[in-house]
C-alpha cells in the first residue's frame, strides 16, 4: 500500500520558493512567492502600502528573461516615466518596420527593373 500526499491551496515553502524568493527579494523587498498547488503554478505577489497585496505574475517556472523583465519593470516604475518608455518603444518599432518596408521595396524594384526594361524594349 502506498500513500500519496495530495496538497491543496497555497504553500510558501513548497518547491523552489526559497530560491525564487531570494532572487525576487534582491529585486524588490516588497515581493514574495508561493506555490499554488491547485493550479500548479508559482505566484509572485507584491505587498503595497496599506496592507494591499497584488499578484505580480503567475508562471509554471521562471526564466532568466522573466527576472530581467521584472528588474526592468521595477527600474522604470522607480526611475522613469512608464508611458514615455512605452511611447519610445512603439516609435522604435514603427521606425524598424518602415525601414524594413523601404528595404523590401528597394529589393523588389532592383530585381524587377531588368525584366521590366527588357519587356518595354521589345514593345
Amino acid at each position: 500500500m502506498t500513500i500519496e500526499i495530495i496538497r491543496h491551496g497555497k504553500d510558501a515553502e513548497s518547491g523552489e520558493c526559497s530560491t525564487i524568493r531570494r532572487i525576487i527579494k534582491g529585486i524588490d523587498e516588497r515581493f514574495d512567492v508561493y506555490f499554488d498547488h491547485d493550479k500548479e503554478r508559482y505566484v509572485i505577489t507584491q505587498h503595497a502600502p496599506g496592507g494591499l497585496v497584488a499578484t505580480y505574475a503567475s508562471f509554471v517556472w521562471p526564466t532568466r528573461e522573466f527576472f530581467d523583465n521584472m528588474r526592468r519593470d521595477i527600474y522604470i516604475s522607480r526611475n522613469g516615466n512608464l508611458l514615455r518608455e512605452i511611447v519610445q518603444h512603439n516609435a522604435d518599432l514603427e521606425d524598424y518596420h518602415a525601414k524594413k518596408t523601404e528595404e523590401n521595396i528597394d529589393l523588389v524594384t532592383r530585381e524587377a527593373a531588368p525584366a521590366m526594361l527588357r519587356a518595354f524594349k521589345d514593345v
